[in-house]
């Protein structure tokens, strides 16, 4: 079934209901593919980030900025 909605009609929907004819539209299967294909890029740009060292700071030219107590 398709749902031919004019831009007034869609607007004038809530909120639950506009999404809940989200699941029904083709293009809703690409915009959660390229949303979830995201959220995994950023994950794995995020595991790629190592955490400085106590040495790696101290080597640094900003290491007297740190006061270790």
């Amino acid at each position: 079934m398709f749902y031919r909605l004019t831009p007034a009609e869609a607007l004038a929907l809530p909120g639950p209901e506009y999404l809940g004819l989200a699941y029904r539209v083709g293009a809703y299967d690409g915009v959660m593919r390229l949303r979830a294909q995201s959220e995994q890029e950023e994950q794995a740009q995020d595991s790629n980030t190592v955490a400085p060292t106590q040495a790696a700071i101290e080597a640094s030219p900003l290491a007297g900025l740190i006061d270790w107590g």
